[in-house]
């Protein structure tokens, strides 16, 4: 059984209570022009304090340049409701997120696309809505790696969810992410890999005293027509920041 309960049992009862207020509160958006704004600023209010109510502490984040496209390395479900806290965008997601316990619901009401990236005509649908949500002045988060790691290292980038910034020369703002634990390591504890399975995962994060997250801002890239070679440049200016990441000393800070 998990360690502090009690500490658990509270977190997720407050958890729960909250996300349905917040989901309740987000019936109103109703398809049309700004729609998909009015989603990505619902979505950074309530992650945040969906953030809050699991005892997260929020990460500083300076100013994000008006972008079309954000490319962050992939530790994590977490990622989407950290990156939403503190910038009002949507997100590529792969498609079994949609029929998780409330974060799906979460996810899917903030104007997330879902992707499974071995259906082509899933990924040719995925760069229409990219399309979609920059059009309404919405940036789009994506994951390249397709997969979260453990975070020693940035897998390969797929090249497909960038053809809509290399076709059309779209601004993209490279991120890295890595998490803090006081109490564990967060490759086991905190990143969601390998066979790990949701509902036990969620409950053992309910139960550490704090877990935060750094984020690591790199410079805008204007995108090119050659997408593999965007790919390519983008992948290794998120590998130099997590490098970056690795090497900085972790500060770990109360929710703000």
């Amino acid at each position: 059984m998990y360690r502090h309960p009690f500490r658990v049992l509270f977190r997720l009862l407050y958890f729960i209570g909250g996300c349905l207020y917040d989901w309740l509160r987000a019936r109103g958006i109703k398809p049309g022009p700004g729609e998909f704004q009015k989603r990505a600023v619902w979505l950074k209010s309530s992650s945040a304090a969906a953030l809050k109510r699991i005892g997260f502490g929020l990460p500083e984040l300076r100013d994000i340049p008006p972008v079309d496209l954000i490319v962050c390395n992939h530790l994590s479900y977490l990622d989407i409701v950290v990156l939403a806290s503190r910038i009002p965008a949507a997100f590529v997601s792969k498609a079994e997120v949609r029929n998780w316990p409330l974060l799906g619901a979460m996810a899917t009401t903030g104007g997330t696309v879902y992707i499974r990236r071995e259906r082509r005509a899933d990924v040719h649908a995925a760069s229409d809505a990219i399309r979609s949500r920059s059009v309404d002045g919405v940036p789009v988060v994506i994951f390249p790696e397709g997969t979260s790691s453990g975070g020693d290292s940035v897998l390969p980038f797929h090249s497909s969810l960038l053809d809509p910034a290399a076709k059309g020369g779209w601004r993209i703002l490279p991120l890295a992410i890595a998490y803090d634990l006081d109490e564990g390591n967060p490759a086991d504890e905190v990143c969601y890999w390998k066979d790990m399975t949701f509902f036990p995962h969620f409950l053992n994060l309910l139960s550490k005293k704090r877990v935060s997250a750094r984020i690591k801002v790199g410079q805008p890239v204007k995108a090119i027509a050659d997408r593999k070679e965007l790919t390519e440049i983008l992948y290794r200016e998120v590998c130099r920041l997590h490098a970056d990441l690795k090497t900085s000393s972790p500060a770990l800070g109360g929710p703000r």
